[in-house]
């Protein structure tokens, strides 16, 4: 267990590139095209999902998880995703007039207004060490766009095989991912697995393997679901979850360190002294290859703008990436938010950013107020609560 607290979710994305022979009938990147487009044009399919992670240790430590799941998708706005873990079943309830997540051991239920759109709640599922295939998994099923950022390479590792299925192969010099497609007028994905041992090797070295593999079975492209099957009814006994108090982070409490990083735009620079008794401060932690930034950026953004006039000021600090990575990231999200540089991760050891996402919210006085780790339902919500109070006790002390 003490593995999977170290590891630091990455997501991936397939690439542009055009790298298959000019033999080939098909690109590995249209092939990959093929098969999104045609999974998402469904009407409806269900299918059942085996999820495997495993991590190495140098010293010959391995961790494995193996989970079982059931996914069933109908339109553009509904779902159902069953997946049992080892504390029990859970389930999402996807409809466009309600989402939940059922806890069934605990016969618990979590209200999910907070979601999002449905590609972004099956990322809520099954918990942290699957976030990063499940934001790639959800992207693929709903032919995003987004996945096609960032790849190096993306070529066909085996066409057409014995079994009637494709294999691609698609990497940058963080991750690699290959799909199993199968043949034929059908081009569903069999099989997904996620290496991600280049870069947390890098960042871990006593970690030698860190994979994440997705094996797709019983494929149903004409189910027939009952009116009801996508709408959660609560179970008699069954209490709203309400999610344990957020840890508190060492520096709450404490006056914040000084920063002073150059901004991406040429602007000028976070110079964080110049914002004491003037403004409330968010600092957002992120780096491109980050899924959960992806999700959390745009929420802290949101939430940010709507207190520009109360005086809240927002920088999105990118750790330890090049500009020019930055610079993409910016180019294909449409980030508004000012982009500081921590090029030599100076700010990312001064807040004990790690792990990524983090979003610290410093007072006018320069003191830390609140840190959140990571990206949960009720970000938005908390974030709203603690700006106002925050705004409020300036507004009274003027």
């Amino acid at each position: 267990m003490s593995m999977l607290k170290r590891f630091i979710v990455a997501v991936i994305a397939a690439a542009p590139a055009l790298v298959a022979g000019a033999q080939e009938s098909i690109s590995a990147r249209d092939r990959l095209l093929e098969s999104m487009g045609h999974i998402a044009g469904l009407p409806a399919y269900a299918v059942d999902i085996a999820m495997a992670f495993e991590m190495a240790g140098a010293e010959g430590e391995t961790n494995r998880t193996a989970i079982t799941s059931h996914l069933s998708m109908a339109g553009g706005d509904r779902a159902r995703f069953r997946v049992n873990i080892e504390e029990g079943a859970m389930e999402l309830f996807y409809a466009p007039d309600s989402n939940y997540i059922y806890l069934e051991t605990q016969n618990q239920y979590v209200e999910g207004a907070a979601f999002g759109d449905r590609e972004k709640a099956l990322t809520m599922m099954p918990g942290r060490e699957y976030r990063t295939s499940q934001l790639l998994l959800s992207a693929y099923l709903h032919n995003s766009g987004g996945l096609l950022d960032g790849i190096e390479t993306v070529a066909f590792a085996e066409r057409e095989g014995e079994d009637g299925v494709d294999e691609i192969r698609a990497e940058n010099e963080d991750v690699v991912t290959r799909f199993w497609i199968r043949q034929g007028d059908a081009p569903l994905l069999e099989k997904l697995e996620l290496d991600l041992s280049p870069m947390v090797s890098r960042s871990n070295p006593e970690i030698t393997k860190a994979t994440i593999t997705y094996t797709f079975e019983n494929w149903n492209t004409a189910p027939e679901f009952g009116g009801e099957h996508f709408a959660f009814v609560i179970p008699e006994g069954a209490k709203e979850f309400k999610p344990a108090s957020r840890p508190a982070d060492p520096l709450e409490g404490k006056a914040a360190p000084d920063l002073t990083l150059e901004l991406l735009d040429g602007s000028g620079r976070l110079e964080l002294s110049k914002h004491r008794g003037k403004n409330v401060v968010i600092l957002d932690f992120w780096a491109s290859w980050c899924g959960p930034c992806r999700i959390g950026l745009p929420i802290v953004t949101e939430v940010a703008d709507a207190f520009q006039d109360r005086g809240v000021v927002l920088y999105a600090v990118n750790v330890a990436e090049d500009r020019q990575r930055a610079e993409a990231f910016v180019r294909d999200t449409g980030l508004t938010a000012p982009v500081a540089l921590d090029a030599n991760g100076v700010a990312q050891r001064l807040y004990g950013a790690n792990s990524i996402p983090k979003t610290v919210i410093i007072d006018r006085e320069g003191v830390v107020r609140e840190v959140h780790a990571g990206v949960s339902p009720s970000l938005k919500s908390e974030l709203t609560q603690a700006l106002t109070e925050l705004t409020q006790e300036s507004a009274a002390a003027e």
